[in-house]
């Protein structure tokens, strides 16, 4: 099973709307201790909002938070460890994430 490694800690933006991390988290794709994993730096920004928003209604926010800000960055930087991905690979691992 896939695990995000830290909790996630963001700061609302002057905006009104958007977020920044204040610290990085990590996801390791696939399961707990793979070798592959995702890197979301502190000072990232979020919106939360490029995945639907039936999600922001799942009785515990905690839980789910970390998954839209992966996939916000996943579709930002476009990449796995310095290897080129696609959405439809964005998308899955976000699935992965909600799990």
């Amino acid at each position: 099973m896939s695990s995000f490694t830290s909790p996630l800690i963001v700061s609302p933006m002057s905006d009104g709307k958007n977020w920044r991390l204040n610290k990085p988290f990590t996801y390791r794709i696939g399961k707990k201790y793979s070798r592959h994993f995702i890197k979301v730096p502190r000072g990232f920004e979020t919106d939360f909002a490029s995945v639907p928003r039936i999600f922001f209604f799942l009785p515990d926010w905690a839980t789910y938070s970390k998954a839209p800000v992966l996939h916000d960055w996943l579709y930002h930087v476009k990449e796995i460890m310095g290897k080129p991905i696609t959405r439809k690979r964005a998308d899955a691992i976000f699935l992965e994430a909600m799990m």
